[in-house]
Parts: C-alpha cells; structure tokens; sequence
C-alpha cells in the first residue's frame, strides 16, 4: 500500500486489489494513511488571528491530540507527530493546508455489497482547534482507477511497473465539514462498482487499485473543471442549456406512411422520403419556416436535397415522428451520427443533438478524436469537448505524432490550441 502527495492531489495506491477484496469481509474498512492538501478560499467558518499563526509556528509548540470518530478508535500524542511529516516548514502560514484521511470498505459497507464505498474524513489540525474554527467547506475531485497496465521484468525478481492510469470513476463535490457536530465525513457508500474493476465477475484477476482526491479552488478556469466532470455532471448542466421538444408518439404510425403524405424529398442518390407538411412545420421550426416561409421549397411537392446523405435525412425524420433516435448497426454508424449531429444543430432540435452526442462519445478512438473535440469546440458542447479533452490527455504519447493532430491544428483557433497543449502538457487542476 503506497501513497504520496503531488501538489494539490494525493494518490492512495492499493496493489493487488484483489487480495483486498478476497480477505476483507462485507461492512469491514481499510484506511489511508492521514495527508495534507493545500486549503482553497472557498470559506472557514471564522476569521484568522495573526496571533494564533505566531502561537503555532514557535517551536515550543503545544501539546495537541487528535481524537477521531468512533469508527477509528484511535488518537494521536503531541502536536510533533502532526508536524513531522508537514507539507511545508514551520515558517510558512500553518493555514495553508489541511489534514485528511481515507475509509475504504472493499466490498462495501452495510446494504451495498459488490461496491467499494469511500468516505473521506476531516481531521482537526491544531490551527482549526485553537482558533475555534469549528468547520471546513472544500470542493473535490475524487477519483478512483487502474494502473496499468504493466510491464513485468525478471531479473532474481519480479517487478511490476506501472505505466499509465486508467480512471474508472470520478465525482467533483463540495461539503462542508462539521467539527463540533461530529460531521466530519464524506462520502459515497456506491462509490464504484466492483463489476467495473473486474469484468466478467471474476475477482481474482490482479488489479493494481489507485485511489485519488484533488483540491478544487474557486479560481479554477472553465476548461481546467471541463476535463474533471463526470458524465452525469455534465449532462446535468447541459440539460439546463436547452429547450425540449415535445414529441409525442402519436403520430409515430405516419412515418414512413404514404397516407396522407404531400411532400416527398429526392435525394442525390436517388433515393426518396416521403411525409407530412403538417407533422414537419409542428415538430420542427426549420421545416416549418422552409415550408410556409417565402422559400421555393414552400410551393414544391418533390424537394431536391442536395450534398447531404440519405441515412442522415432518414435519422432526423424518424426523430421528428417518434421522439427516439433510431438504432444504427451500420459499419459507418459514427459518420451517421457525426453528420446528423451537425443538421440537427442546423434545424434546431436540440434533443435529438444530446442524444447523438451521448452516443458519438461511446465510439471516439484514435481515428476520430480530433473530429469529436472539434464539434465539442465548433458547437460549445460540454459532453464532446471533454471527452475529446479526455482522449487527449490519456493517449497523448499515441496521438501527438498524428496526422489527425496536424489536422486539427489547422483547423482550430489560438484559444483552442492553447487548451488542447494546456491539457497534454498537464496543469495544476487538469492532467496529474
């Protein structure tokens, strides 16, 4: 069991998981060694004394015990074993970092068995107690992974090398921590899945566990907390940004239905669709500003559709009848979905573009990935931006010979060069 502090970030390394896994009975815990992580402006809950700073940095420092919750069972003697292993000297503001420590349940705590549960508990520093600073507020990046994977080397001995980290989960929150009401930790009981670490349920595959908590301050820049949102994060925030339409399924039986049908749409390929003035001008303000607008398409029964593919068309249609976007098996489903992304934006259904969106992130691999971050940056979208923000952070050493890199680098503005280096590069909230 390793651990060590970067900055901001402190990494609790947890080798051979699986061990722990196997051994540890349901409802029993494991610990992190205690850390320090540099505090944030984000608020305490009482003002700083100079004199008590001046009280703590004097070498005869106080004698001061640290009681923890019951679960722990344990304290510890004079202020000294606190401060021997400090983060900065006895000279510096002794407010500038704070004192935590990890409770880990393997196989999870009561009533959440086959999950790890996670809590993160507030230690008292000696500042907080003789200031009487009696809570702590902090925002987090919690995160939880893989290393690997690994390079075995032989020589008398084995040695496993971890190379890359592969993250599984992650959670930004924010909480405040209550000392005087014994509410002094957090957490998240279903944390992580095991069947997300071990695929397949079989547990005694070798998996070198890494847990990792970030400090998150206000001054975080837009793109530094882009690339530390979780999927539910953003669709959350994204789901505020948009108007819905409101697609019923009951005309879903038209589609396609020649009933009734008055406008047909011919397409390059030969290929036709046919459907419903009505349904169109009702369900989409693109189609019903083409068709009762002063446009020529207005007084046209067939209407050419020129440089655009008839699949993507199909999509957009079977969107407008039924409210779902349709299955797609094809070889060639991404570019589908890549170019029914962009005419969805261009005639304004904002759902249908989330739920292309969501799908188009499950497909990005080394082939598309600078397509992907450019729609994200093309059309503002949260969900595509990170995710291509992501895929260059953990392919980096792959992508930044690419003919696809050259490509985008072309194609992209100074402010999106500069994000896309900043990520690849590393920086203090971003790439650890």
């Amino acid at each position: 069991m390793n651990s060590h502090s970067v900055s901001n970030t402190f990494v609790w390394e947890l080798g051979s998981f699986q061990e722990y896994v196997k051994t540890i009975s349901h409802q029993d815990r494991i610990y992190s060694p205690k850390f320090w992580l540099p505090t944030c402006d984000i608020s305490h809950s009482t003002s700083t004394d100079p004199n008590i700073i001046k009280n703590i940095t004097q070498s005869n420092q106080p004698n001061f015990t640290i009681t923890n919750d019951n679960n722990l069972n344990a304290s510890h003697g004079p202020l000294n074993v606190l401060t021997s292993a400090l983060p900065f000297s006895p000279g510096d503001n002794p407010t500038s970092h704070n004192f935590w420590q990890f409770r880990m349940y393997p196989n999870g705590n009561i009533c959440h068995e086959n999950y790890i549960s996670l809590f993160l508990k507030a230690i008292r520093t000696p500042f907080e107690k003789l200031s009487n600073i009696t809570s702590r507020r902090q925002q987090f990046l919690l995160e939880i992974g893989k290393l690997g994977p690994t390079t075995i080397i032989s020589n008398y001995n084995i040695i496993h090398v971890p190379t890359r980290k592969q993250i599984i989960k992650q959670q930004i929150f924010e909480y405040t921590f209550e000392f005087d009401k014994e509410n002094i930790t957090c957490g998240f009981p279903k944390f992580c899945s095991l069947d997300l670490l071990f695929p397949g349920g079989d547990k005694s595959n070798e998996i070198d566990l890494f847990v990792q908590v970030t400090v998150l301050s206000d001054d975080s820049s837009r793109s530094n907390i882009l690339l530390l949102l979780d999927d539910d994060t953003i669709n959350n925030q994204q789901q505020d940004d948009c108007d819905v339409e409101d697609i019923s399924d009951d005309i879903e039986e038209y589609f396609r239905n020649e009933s009734f049908a008055d406008i047909e749409f011919l397409f390059d390929c030969g290929s036709t669709l046919k459907a419903h003035r009505i349904v169109l001008a009702t369900r989409c303000n693109y189609f019903k500003m083409m068709l009762q607008g002063g446009f020529k398409e207005a007084s046209l029964d067939v209407i050419p559709i020129r440089d655009v593919n008839y699949e993507v068309y199909y999509i957009i249609l079977y969107y407008i009848y039924t409210g779902k976007l349709m299955d797609l098996n094809e070889e060639n489903a991404y570019e589908l979905l890549r170019d029914s992304y962009k005419h969805s934006d261009l005639m304004g259904l904002i759902t249908l573009k989330k739920m292309i969106a969501k799908l188009i992130v499950k497909l990005v691999n080394v082939d598309n990935w600078h397509e992907i971050l450019f729609l994200g940056w093309q059309f503002n979208d949260l969900l595509l931006r990170t995710k291509g923000l992501k895929f260059v952070k953990e392919h980096w050493d792959i992508i930044k010979y690419s003919d696809n890199l050259r490509r985008l680098l072309d194609d992209s503005s100074v402010d999106w060069i500069e994000e896309l280096f900043l990520v690849a590069n590393g920086t203090a909230h971003m790439v650890r």
